[in-house]
């Protein structure tokens, strides 16, 4: 049964989605206007950092959404700058921003107000469906820790919403989405694949699919997200410190076309374990600290009855799972908060309970992929998907595919997040409430062994 001491004293449920921290937009200094060949760009007031907001940077240890990493059928070039011959953008100081030409490329200031300078590129076109973004931007002057990058998604002119992906000069990247507040989506990391301080040359692209949102830095894959809705719109550029000047180069949008996926298919060669979890019995019934069980009609119940932490079951009878398996069940949630996580644990080694991991949903319609090492971790972290069934006694089937150090997670068939982790997973099975005052019931449990074919 774990949880923090820090979610004790704020009596707060690590498993429940963090609420967005605040931000502010200020009015919208200028519109874009088309004067002869050179395009003005709308100029938005600085919001508040969202790289100041998502803290200190954790370690890259993976792919977060790696099926999403996938080698693409090129197509045709929407649209091209090389941010140098043909000047396409205004010069001078607008809103939070001041920009001019240089040999080396375009330059991008952040200038006072405090906060961020958003430079839109809006006449590049509105770009929808299968596209690839990518410039090439270096850090001139400024914090080593100021956030730079691209903005896209933008769907309307009155920046509601958008994201940005972007890089700092000591060495971290970031996904984040602007909605009235800001959201780390891809959370602050430091990689060594980023090229650190200043004239550092890193290229920064993303690849969208619908609502997929998959992130590139020097051409590594670094991570994907998936969005509630399509990622369409402008794009644009982001700094998020005053004082940090930029030079872009070599943007590019790009047409995607089919994907080729590296990922092997898995066939199974056995079952492992079946169990309805209702005529069977395989499990006691059971009343601890923190547990409570027993069979109902529609299979097993579990019931979070402690003073405070998880519940978790272990079903001991699975036993050890293999390098290469897949288990899956059906889950209901009966009773408590919404907003928190139940599903499935695996992946415990030897009766070690500080390091598994658990592959859950809740009832608001979001999943999520934690990993507790002495301290939790979130390789797919929440994320709101269409294809979870949302409120009380609602059934998704969950599946997770373990094949050698690959994690892929299902949603009623769906394949919702791939990750990679840095040992073979082995372990146990079993359940996991993440808050008391939670009931679920369990159905239709069953674990094969599986190999690549």
């Amino acid at each position: 049964m774990k949880h923090s001491a820090l979610d004790f004293l704020t009596n707060r449920d690590p498993h429940a989605p963090r609420p967005a921290e605040n931000g502010r937009w200020g009015a919208i200094l200028s519109i874009a206007l088309l004067l002869g060949s050179v395009i003005v760009p709308l100029l938005a007031a600085p919001a508040k950092s969202v790289w100041a907001l998502a803290g200190m940077p954790q370690t890259a240890q993976g792919l977060s959404g790696a099926a999403s990493v996938s080698a693409a059928t090129p197509g045709h070039v929407l649209f091209e700058d090389d941010f140098h011959s043909r000047r396409h953008w205004k010069e001078g100081l607008g809103g939070a921003c001041k920009t001019a030409y240089a040999d080396v490329g375009f330059i991008v200031e952040d200038v006072p107000p405090p906060g961020s300078c958003e430079f839109d590129l809006t006449q590049a076109g509105y770009f929808r469906g299968n596209f690839r973004v990518e410039l090439t931007a270096r850090l001139r002057r400024g914090e080593l820790n100021g956030g730079f990058g691209l903005k896209f998604g933008m769907a309307t002119n009155d920046n509601r919403s958008y994201y940005t992906f972007g890089v700092t000069g000591n060495g971290s990247y970031l996904l984040a989405g602007w909605n009235g507040s800001w959201r780390a989506l891809i959370k602050k990391t430091s990689d060594p694949v980023v090229q650190q301080g200043y004239g550092a040359p890193n290229q920064l692209a993303v690849e969208i699919r619908g609502r997929t949102i998959q992130c590139y830095i020097n051409g590594k894959p670094v991570g994907s997200y998936d969005a509630p809705e399509d990622v369409r719109g402008a794009i644009g550029l982001n700094l998020d410190l005053m004082g940090t000047e930029v030079v872009f180069t070599d943007l590019r949008v790009v047409e995607l076309g089919a994907l080729v996926t590296p990922v092997p298919e898995l066939a199974v060669v056995r079952p492992l374990f079946e169990d309805d979890l209702v005529a069977k019995h395989n499990w006691p019934e059971l009343a601890d600290r923190y547990c409570k069980t027993w069979y109902g009609e529609d299979g097993f119940v579990v019931a979070n009855v402690g003073p405070e932490g998880t519940c978790e079951i272990t079903l001991d009878k699975v036993g050890t799972l293999p390098a290469n398996a897949r288990m899956e069940v059906s889950v209901a949630l009966r009773k408590g908060s919404p907003r928190s996580s139940f599903g499935l644990k695996f992946g415990r080694p030897a009766q070690d309970n500080n390091l598994f991991y658990t592959f859950t949903l809740n009832a608001d319609g979001s999943y999520r992929l934690s990993q507790l090492n002495q301290a939790w971790r979130y390789p797919i972290d929440w994320t709101n998907d269409p294809v979870v069934k949302k409120g009380y006694g609602a059934i998704n089937r969950l599946a997770v595919e373990i094949y050698g150090r690959t994690i892929r997670c299902y949603i009623n068939d769906k394949l919702v997040g791939t990750t990679a982790v840095t040992t073979d997973l082995r372990g146990d099975a079993g359940l996991f409430l993440a808050r008391p005052g939670m009931e679920a019931v369990f159905s239709n449990l069953r674990v094969f062994e599986l190999a690549a074919k």
